[in-house]
């Protein structure tokens, strides 16, 4: 619960600092990879547990919970504006969603080439992430 609450303060901290809804999400998904690399503690029993192991979450707190992965869709959504009206922007942000916890788990679990610096590991990651705030051509 506590982790919960201070990715969301970071994730609303990310939204204040920036009036450009693509600056906005860079920014979001940057301090969801440092949230993640910087408190393993937080994150492995945030994203990590197998759900069987905690005890069932309560209703009010996973909503809240689910609030930082609508933030990320909300943001998309007006990062694209009317580039891309048909797709459902909470789909494409449960993609990104998807790359920045892997990205976060492999560098948790050391399963990142030594040769690869950290802040480009980083960076990177954080790129392709903002590559989704382009128009993608669906697939039936």
């Amino acid at each position: 619960e506590e982790g919960m609450d201070i990715l969301h303060q970071k994730i609303k901290e990310c939204l204040a600092a920036e009036s450009n809804s693509a600056a906005q999400f860079k920014r979001m998904c940057h301090s969801f990879l440092e949230f993640g690399f910087t408190n393993p503690e937080y994150y492995v029993v945030m994203f990590q547990l197998p759900t069987d192991e905690m005890v069932p979450y309560p209703a009010e707190k996973y909503r809240r919970a689910r609030s930082n992965l609508q933030q990320f869709a909300d943001v998309l959504h007006q990062a694209r504006g009317e580039k891309q009206p048909t797709i459902d922007p909470l789909v494409d942000a449960t993609m990104v969603w998807s790359l920045l916890h892997g990205a976060t788990s492999l560098y948790l679990a050391q399963r990142i080439d030594a040769r690869i610096p950290k802040e480009l590991f980083l960076s990177r990651t954080v790129d392709y992430a903002t590559s989704m705030l382009n128009p993608i051509h669906q697939s039936s």
